[in-house]
């Protein structure tokens, strides 16, 4: 699947900024509804995408850095 190059670099911070939205619209709902802790998990799970991305794209960089020295 192809990505456009710009987009590919922000997707981290698209899944960070869609998590802590996700997370904080779950704080706002409050404790007595139903589907905060969807809206929770669902919010922590993109924040941990983020971040697995970001130490996947940071490995195969400084790999490639490794193989040209």
């Amino acid at each position: 699947m192809w990505i456009a190059n710009k987009i590919d670099e922000a997707l981290p911070a698209i899944y960070f900024t869609a998590g802590a939205a996700l997370i904080a619209g779950s704080l706002y709902i409050g404790l007595d509804s139903e589907s905060m802790l969807a809206y929770f998990i669902l919010g922590a799970m993109c924040i941990g995408c983020s971040t697995v991305i970001s130490d996947l794209r940071h490995k195969a960089l400084s790999g490639q850095d490794r193989s040209r020295t």
